[in-house]
């Protein structure tokens, strides 16, 4: 039940007028259009981690490979029991998948593979969330002579 006012003995129940209402609704609108593009953004940076995990798991597997190996391996899904006793064949690999495993938005490729580095690139999937990331839809991580250098700087954040 809508009260009246207790000073005011010919005034109306109080409540919001349809006009209040349109008006609440428009400002929440253009805050909402506002935020939107800032949070879209700040999800496709969260969603780059994934491309970073799997960036850093290949690394990691690369250095194990090559502790026990006198190269890299040459390859992300091709898996070997043993490594070449005395030079790199390209069949010799990880045995990793090709695309990230925590949500998939990357494909991932192994390239300019010598004894001494390796090039890793994640490419954001076509037609999913990350192919709109413009800057950061290709991650990479080029390993030469024990220095690790990820590419582009400014998508690996710190």
């Amino acid at each position: 039940m809508l009260s009246r006012c207790s000073i005011c003995p010919h005034s109306a129940p109080r409540g919001f007028t349809l006009m209040e209402l349109l008006v609440a609704v428009a400002i929440s609108a253009v805050l909402a259009t506002l935020a939107y593009p800032s949070f879209a953004d700040q999800v496709r940076k969260s969603r780059r981690l994934d491309a970073v995990q799997a960036l850093a798991q290949v690394q990691g597997a690369q250095e194990r490979w090559r502790a026990r190996c006198p190269c890299y391996a040459g390859s992300l899904t091709d898996s070997a029991a043993a490594c070449p006793a005395t030079a790199c064949a390209a069949g010799q690999g990880l045995g990793m998948p090709q695309t990230t495993t925590r949500a998939g938005h990357y494909a991932l490729a192994l390239s300019d593979v010598t004894p001494t580095g390796y090039t890793l690139v994640a490419s954001a999937l076509p037609g999913g969330p990350q192919a709109r990331d413009a800057t950061c839809a290709t991650l990479g991580l080029t390993v030469r002579h024990g220095t690790a250098s990820p590419w582009p700087a400014a998508c690996w954040s710190r």
